[in-house]
């Protein structure tokens, strides 16, 4: 049997610091057919954000960076960023799965593998998304979080 490729959607904008915990959590996972597609939301050329980014689609073939030449966010319009992630959605996504990703959250190692076999297990599941756990800048999960 054939298992399902898992695309993952994150969309950044001038967050590195963030950006690379969130790209190196989806790198360990334990399920391995996977894609990561990652908006780069008008980020300056030069910038971290672009640099890291050239870099770690240089390192891993599984990561897919949309480039936008402008932000596309506005707070006269503060849905506009779902259209990134449809256009990377319906033009950019191999998946079978889709999970949507922030770029200042991770993931724990086995997260997309337990996704993976719970949408097998139960087929007329449609969506399904894990517990929050908060945490501070240091990964320390902060006092009376789940």
């Amino acid at each position: 049997m054939r298992m399902p490729v898992m695309s993952t959607i994150t969309c950044t904008y001038q967050r590195p610091h963030f950006l690379k915990t969130t790209v190196a959590s989806l790198r360990r996972q334990t399920y391995r057919d996977l894609q990561m597609i990652v908006i780069n939301n008008g980020n300056p050329q030069g910038s971290e954000t672009v640099e890291y980014l050239n870099w770690i689609k240089s390192q891993d073939n599984r990561v897919v960076v949309i480039d936008y030449k402008d932000n596309l966010w506005s707070t006269e319009d503060p849905q506009r960023p779902l259209d990134l992630m449809d256009h990377a959605l319906h033009d950019v996504a191999t998946g079978d799965l889709v999970f949507l990703l922030n770029d200042d959250d991770f993931i724990g190692e086995d997260y997309l593998e337990k996704m993976v076999r719970l949408f097998l297990e139960n087929p007329s599941c449609t969506t399904a998304a894990g517990l929050p756990v908060q945490v501070n800048v240091d990964g320390k999960v902060m006092e009376g979080a789940l």
